[in-house]
C-alpha cells in the first residue's frame, strides 16, 4: 500500500510565532530596529503594537542623540527601563528573565528586583518573549537554555544556568542559588559559575553538587566523574550504617565538586580514592594494600597477585612495581577483569608445576 504524505498548510492570517520554531525571544526589538532602518518586519505581523511603540521610541531617541533635542516623554518611561535593561549583562537582568521562564507574574518579579510591574511588561514583550511558549519545551531548551544542559555550562554562561535551574526546581531554588552568589562573590569580582565551586565559598556541599551536575557533561572523561559518584551514592544507599551512608554521599559530593572546579579551570579532572571499608583489624599483608592520598591510587607490593587478589579488587589494580605504575590505572571493566584472572591464573599454575 503506498502512503502518500500530506502537505500541512497554514492560513495567510496565521501568526508566525504559532508555526516557526526558530523565532528568537527578542523578535519584537528586532523588528522595531527593522522598522526605524527602513525596512520591513520580518517576525511580527503589521498589526502587532508592541513594535510600532518601540519604533517610536528608538526614532525619538536616536533623533534625541543626533539633534540634541527633547528625549521621549514619560508615555515612554517604561519603554525606556525596559531597554536600558536590555542592553546590560549583569545578574539583574539574568534574574528577570529566569523568573519569567519559572511563570511568575509581573508584580512579583518586580516586586523582588525593585522595578514596576510595567517595565517587566515591556521588557518581556519586547526582548524575552517566553511566555506564551512555556508549555513547549523544546523551544525552551533551545532557546533559553542551550546546550549547556548537553555538553555541560561554561563558567560565563550563568544566565542559562539560572533558567534550567528555575525550570528544574522552581523559583524558590533560584532564590537560594541567587542568595548563595550574593554571599560568595567578592569585590570586582565577574559572576561565574566558579564562584559557587570555589574553596573558600559559602556554599552549601548540596548546592554545590547541584551546579557541578550542570558543569560536567555526560560523556568524554567526565563521564568517569558521574560513574564513580554514582557507585558511592548507590554504596551509601546500600549501607546499613547511618553515619556509613552520610560520610560516602558527602564523598561524592566533594569529589564531583572537584571535577567539576578542574573542569571550569581546563586542568584534568582530579584521580579518584575510594574510601577504605570499615572491617576488621588487617592482617600485615592486607594492610600492605593502601589508598595513597597523594595520587589517590591503589597499589600493590608484588608484582604477580594471587587470582583472588586480582577478583576481589573493585578498580584497577596499580602496581607498584610495575613498569609505568606511576601513571593512571587500568579501565575497570569487564574485558580487563577477565584478561587480568586469566592472567593471574597462569601465574598460579607455573609457580605450581602445572
Amino acid at each position: 500500500m503506498k502512503v502518500i504524505p500530506t502537505i500541512v498548510t497554514l492560513p495567510p492570517d496565521a501568526p508566525l510565532w504559532k508555526s516557526d520554531p526558530f523565532r528568537p525571544l527578542n523578535r519584537r526589538a528586532i523588528d522595531a530596529a527593522r522598522l526605524v532602518a527602513g525596512r520591513s518586519r520580518k517576525w511580527s505581523s503589521e498589526a502587532d503594537p508592541w513594535v510600532s511603540h518601540y519604533a517610536d521610541y528608538l526614532r525619538l531617541a536616536r533623533t534625541a542623540t543626533e539633534q540634541g533635542t527633547e528625549p521621549p516623554g514619560p508615555e515612554f518611561a517604561a519603554i525606556k527601563v525596559a531597554h536600558e535593561l536590555a542592553q546590560r549583562a549583569d545578574p539583574r537582568r539574568w534574574q528577570i528573565e529566569a523568573r519569567l521562564v519559572g511563570g511568575q507574574s509581573d508584580a512579583e518579579i518586580a516586586a523582588i528586583c525593585g522595578l514596576t510591574p510595567d517595565v517587566i511588561l515591556w521588557f518581556e514583550a519586547l526582548h524575552f518573549n517566553v511566555r506564551q511558549s512555556l508549555r513547549a519545551w523544546a523551544y525552551i531548551l533551545m532557546h533559553c537554555v542551550g546546550p549547556g544542559r548537553l555538553i555541560g555550562f561554561r563558567g560565563d554562561e550563568l544566565a542559562q544556568f539560572w533558567r534550567w535551574a528555575t525550570l528544574a526546581a522552581g523559583p524558590l531554588f533560584l532564590d537560594r542559588l541567587i542568595d548563595a552568589l550574593h554571599t560568595a562573590l567578592k569585590p570586582n569580582e565577574a559572576p561565574t559559575l566558579a564562584v559557587y565551586l570555589r574553596h573558600d565559598a559559602a556554599v552549601a556541599l548540596d548546592l554545590q553538587a547541584f551546579v557541578a551536575s550542570a558543569v560536567l557533561p555526560h560523556f568524554g572523561p567526565a563521564g568517569k566523574a558521574w560513574e564513580r559518584s554514582t557507585l558511592l551514592m548507590r554504596e551509601a544507599d546500600a549501607s546499613p550504617d547511618p553515619d556509613r551512608r552520610a560520610f560516602l554521599r558527602e564523598r561524592a559530593q566533594k569529589y564531583f565538586v572537584c571535577c567539576a572546579r578542574a573542569c571550569l579551570a581546563g586542568k584534568p579532572l582530579p584521580k579518584f580514592c575510594r574510601p577504605p571499608a570499615r572491617t576488621a583489624k588487617r592482617s600485615p599483608t592486607a594492610a600492605s594494600n593502601v589508598l595513597e592520598s597523594a595520587g589517590a591510587r591503589q597499589t600493590i607490593p608484588c608484582c604477580k597477585p594471587s587470582a583472588t587478589t586480582w577478583a576481589n579488587l573493585s578498580e584497577g589494580p596499580q602496581c607498584r612495581n610495575r613498569p609505568g605504575g606511576s601513571t593512571t590505572g587500568l579501565h575497570n571493566n569487564a574485558g580487563h577483569q577477565l584478561l587480568w584472572r586469566e592472567q593471574a591464573g597462569r601465574s598460579e599454575n607455573v609457580a605450581q608445576g602445572q
